[in-house]
């Protein structure tokens, strides 16, 4: 994960707020993305590792998992396997007052180098809408709880 640690607003958090599970909401936007990128078995698989991302505040749970920070969002890396030459990004932002991981965009990155700028603009276009409430009625929602 590049270096990068979650850290609770204050240092001096308890451990049980550090590590308490979030929700997963997709973006129905990101969703019909990722379903035009992979077939079946891939999709489930993106989907399983996207639900893995409740446990975001607790680094050992998810250290398997290739997140680096862009900007003011976290950018999901996966590649080979059940995905074999898709190099597949997701793209997710954490509100952490909300206890929200809200997913974005799903890509499929063909290009060497950093991702292109259109697709950060594109996902901070849309977490802006999501907070505005313009896109909360059009998700699929995951929790420890609630299956998706």
């Amino acid at each position: 994960m590049a270096g990068w640690q979650p850290r609770p607003s204050s240092e001096v958090a308890s451990t049980a707020i550090a590590h308490k599970k979030l929700a997963v909401v997709v973006l129905e936007k990101a969703r019909r993305e990722g379903k035009e990128i992979l077939n079946p078995g891939q999709y489930e698989h993106a989907k399983d590792l996207i639900k893995r991302l409740v446990d975001f505040n607790n680094p050992s749970e998810i250290i398997d998992l290739r997140i680096e920070p862009i900007e003011n969002l976290f950018e999901l890396k996966d590649k080979g396997g059940l995905l074999g030459r898709i190099n597949l990004r997701v793209y997710f932002a954490v509100l952490q007052d909300a206890g929200k991981v809200v997913v974005l965009k799903v890509y499929k990155k063909d290009e060497e180098g950093q991702v292109k700028r259109h697709i950060i603009i594109t996902a901070q276009a849309r977490l802006r809408s999501y907070l505005n409430g313009e896109t909360r009625d059009d998700v699929t929602y995951y929790s420890a709880d609630i299956q998706i």
